[in-house]
């Protein structure tokens, strides 16, 4: 039987690979994936190999994508997914130990994660890996070490461009369209997502939102008019004027880290920093990113620093908007 591990078994591969540094070799040509006797006894050695290299333990059941699933039999430790277009996949190869597994590649595996996902569940993902966070797949645990992200937005939309026909797709463009490059964390995303999304979906429509963007700005502490690189949690802007001119504002975003004196000092002096190149700085918290009132006159604010036309609605309109808002909060508050 032909086959390569794909879904939920491939995602905590990626993540303990994320986390321990270990590399793939990409097959650029279409692979069949492996072809095995004893399916059950494979699987129970590549588990072993896997906790040994990773210090994972893969949860069950083990999926996977088969050639053909009337093949495929009954294993209440293995769940079976067929693929329209299997010959023509392009898998990746994880060497451990004396072992070749045959993978999905990570963008086959936004396409299939996004048929098994909520659309905002998939954003996530799709952030994740073009982020610079993983979620440990033994404690879902957060790790922001400023790992090197797995693929960028560009390269994605390139492939979902060239790829059609299959399940999933049409929800993988659509979380695509929506999804960040660089993030730091989860909140950074899901700030971002509330900052740029319609109002109708219940966000504040920024027409830019960039994350972890690095500008130059003066140092302040400095005698010489020097300058420095200063990365910016969210960084928004209207997107569509000359980039001396454009009005720009920045959110960041403190997490318990920051409560520490030698990161709090750093960022005063980022906000000092900030404001003297004319970039209009709030700081927020949890407290403040759970406050609907508080973030509803913080984004006009920003509307206002950005010059965006000021919006005219009637009182049961802002009322259903404002339900919208809470609502698209309370989504982001279930997920990791």
């Amino acid at each position: 039987m032909e086959y390569y591990l794909s879904h939920t078994t491939a995602l905590q591969l990626f993540r303990a690979m994320r986390i321990k540094g270990h590399g793939l070799i990409h097959h650029d040509s279409p692979s069949a994936g492996i072809h095995t006797e004893s399916l059950t006894l494979e699987i129970d050695q590549i588990k072993k190999e896997v906790f040994s290299n990773l210090g994972i333990m893969l949860a069950n059941p083990i999926e996977l994508v088969v050639d053909e699933k009337k093949r495929a039999y009954q294993s209440n430790g293995i769940k079976f997914h067929t693929s329209s277009h299997f010959a023509q996949t392009s898998c990746m190869e994880l060497i451990l130990g004396k072992l070749a597994i045959k993978v999905a590649s990570p963008f086959e595996l936004m396409i299939e994660m996004a048929q098994e996902q909520t659309l905002l569940e998939t954003v996530m993902l799709i952030s994740e890996f073009q982020g610079r966070f993983a979620i440990d797949p033994s404690t879902s645990e957060l790790r922001s070490n400023w790992f090197e992200p797995v693929f960028q937005k560009a390269d994605f939309e390139r492939y979902l461009s060239s790829v059609s026909g299959c399940r999933g797709i049409r929800n993988a463009r659509l979380a695509s369209l929506h999804s960040f490059d660089n993030a730091a964390s989860p909140m950074e995303v899901k700030l971002a997502l509330r900052a740029s999304l319609p109002v109708s979906a219940g966000g504040y429509a920024i027409p830019k939102v960039e994350l972890n963007k690095e500008v130059r700005i003066q140092q302040l502490k400095s005698r010489k008019l020097t300058e420095k690189t200063r990365a910016i949690d969210l960084l928004l802007s209207k997107g569509d004027c000359n980039a001396d001119t454009n009005r720009q504002a920045a959110i960041e975003y403190n997490g318990a880290v920051h409560e520490l004196a030698d990161v709090s000092m750093r960022d005063y002096q980022r906000n000092n920093e900030l404001v003297s190149a004319g970039i209009l700085e709030f700081v927020i918290g949890k407290a403040e990113y759970d406050d609907i009132i508080f973030m509803d006159n913080m984004f006009n604010s920003i509307r206002n620093q950005l010059e965006m036309p000021r919006r005219h609605t009637s009182p049961d309109r802002r009322k259903m908007e404002r339900a919208k808002r809470i609502k698209l909060w309370s989504e982001l508050e279930k997920l990791r």
